[in-house]
């Protein structure tokens, strides 16, 4: 037996249930700028020298944020504020950089940076 419409009338050992709401998902391209979107990443940097210990980095709205993870100071380290597109995500790849080249900053343009943690 087929339906051509959801069921909105529900019975379980708990008891009857109805559907009181639904939500539907919007059709095409959903706008990506969410100002409530944070990613937060612990990078250990040994053999770095002086840069050797742990960071965190946290991207949120249009702003990438460094910060040492072993002190109180709530200072960040760097700040990195990019214009016209945002950061969406970002990962920090220690043993696979053998060029020195860490950390990876995707942008809601597509473009996606690549930078260093130890410089």
């Amino acid at each position: 037996m087929s339906h051509s419409q959801p069921r909105t009338h529900f019975k379980s050992a708990e008891g009857r249930y109805r559907l009181g709401y639904e939500h539907t998902h919007p059709t095409g391209l959903v706008n990506a700028r969410n100002p409530q979107s944070t990613s937060l990443t612990l990078a250990v940097l040994r053999g770095a020298g002086d840069n050797d210990g742990a960071y965190l980095i946290a991207n949120a709205n249009d702003t990438l944020i460094i910060s040492d993870y072993n002190t109180l100071d709530k200072e960040a380290l760097k700040v990195i504020v990019f214009t016209g597109a945002h950061p969406t995500c970002h990962t920090y790849l220690p043993y696979q950089a053998t060029d020195g080249y860490d950390l990876l900053i995707g942008m809601s343009s597509g473009e996606v940076y690549v930078a260093s943690l130890r410089q």
